[in-house]
């Protein structure tokens, strides 16, 4: 097939509009590209959190926060969240051996305090 040059001169007047065209989906797919690039890191960042959450979680680690709050913590400074992933690893179970605030009883007297004295 040969192009005379009636039709070559058709082809390429059309060529400018096409790559107009083509240059413009090609932006439109680099900008959703990115924006689900930016999403997919986003999703990433919110797993590694919630697994370090779930090792302080177990480890009794910071106790006055609920499991949302060391997750949104964590996300807060995702610059900070290798670092605290290991410390979150390393660190030692937390374990309470007792409550200092103990209630009176009607005798004035706490449980410990009656059990030195003999009494119930």
């Amino acid at each position: 097939m040969t192009l005379n040059m009636t039709d070559a001169h058709r082809v390429l007047r059309e060529v400018p509009t096409a790559l107009r065209g083509l240059t413009k989906h090609a932006q439109a797919l680099e900008a959703e590209n990115t924006a689900l690039r930016q999403k997919v890191a986003q999703f990433e960042l919110r797993d590694r959190a919630v697994k370090v959450a779930t090792i302080m979680e177990g480890k009794g680690l910071n106790e006055e926060l609920s499991f949302e709050q060391k997750v949104a913590s964590l996300m807060s400074e995702p610059d900070k969240l290798d670092v605290r992933e290991e410390a979150a690893k390393i660190a030692a179970r937390q374990m309470s051996l007792g409550n200092l605030d103990e209630e009176r009883s009607s005798n004035g007297s706490t449980q410990l305090e009656s059990y030195i004295l003999g009494g119930d």
